[in-house]
């Protein structure tokens, strides 16, 4: 299971201001695609290929 940034810092024990939204913490990595997302996309190059 993917942990966020901000719940990673919080086991951490780390001091995060309240006020930071999400958004920021969020911001301090890049988005990463789901699994399911990443499988849907290979799947859909491999039918590519065998249409063409």
């Amino acid at each position: 299971s993917f942990i966020t940034p901000r719940e990673a810092v919080e086991s951490l024990g780390i001091g995060v201001p309240k006020s930071m939204s999400v958004i920021s913490v969020l911001n301090m990595e890049p988005p990463q695609p789901s699994a399911s997302d990443t499988l849907r996309a290979d799947r859909r190059k491999l039918e590519k290929e065998q249409a063409s």
